[in-house]
């Protein structure tokens, strides 16, 4: 808001500078999503090219939106508003990275060894329950100014977020959980060099 950029743009140098990584990490956040999920309990992709693939479009779209970002801060528009076509593309990036973040862990899980699907059965159900519902959410804040659709509008009413809260506290649950009892976050190279 303009009380906040304009606290930001008083500050020094150092400090001012220091605020851009997570301004600019958060246009990440979607690949970042995808590629934790890809990645448990191991790699969804074995090529380079698919990563860059996923890569690629958020990062084109940092490119372009950064410079924008630097304007609202330092010189801020009298009116901020996305553009129609950005706000249904990053709904529809919502969509694809999130839910394909959550197919990609699916995928992966069927994938591995009989013991690993034992460790990550509870990260497959708090994914599934914390973070699903969340999708449709963030996608309806981007699209709910585009449509009068009755069913964008249910994902973003007070009662579907107030349920959404309720669901989200699985994930970090079941998360904290695995990392703890199965350590699913060490490299199975350093465990077999171990063994």
């Amino acid at each position: 808001d303009a009380e906040t950029t304009a606290i930001w743009r008083g500050l020094p140098i150092l400090p001012g500078a220091l605020l851009w990584i997570p301004q600019i990490s958060h246009l990440l956040l979607l690949p970042l999503f995808f590629t934790f999920f890809a990645l448990l309990p191991g790699p969804l992709f074995k090529a380079r090219w698919p990563w860059v693939i996923v890569w690629s479009p958020a990062l084109l779209v940092a490119a372009w939106t950064s410079p924008r970002l630097y304007e609202q801060i330092y010189d801020p528009p009298l009116v901020q508003e996305l553009p129609a076509w950005i706000r249904f593309v990053i709904g529809a990036g919502v969509i694809l990275y999130c839910g394909g973040g959550l197919v990609a862990l699916l995928i992966t899980y069927r994938r591995s060894a009989l013991q690993d699907r034992a460790r990550f059965r509870i990260l497959i159900f708090g994914a599934f329950v914390g973070l699903a519902p969340l999708i449709p959410f963030l996608a309806g804040i981007f699209w709910g100014t585009l449509t009068q659709s009755s069913l964008v509008w249910f994902f973003v009413s007070d009662a579907y977020r107030h349920a959404l809260v309720g669901l989200f506290v699985f994930f970090p649950i079941c998360l904290a959980y695995v990392i703890v009892r199965h350590n699913v976050l060490r490299d199975p190279a350093q465990s077999d060099r171990k063994a």
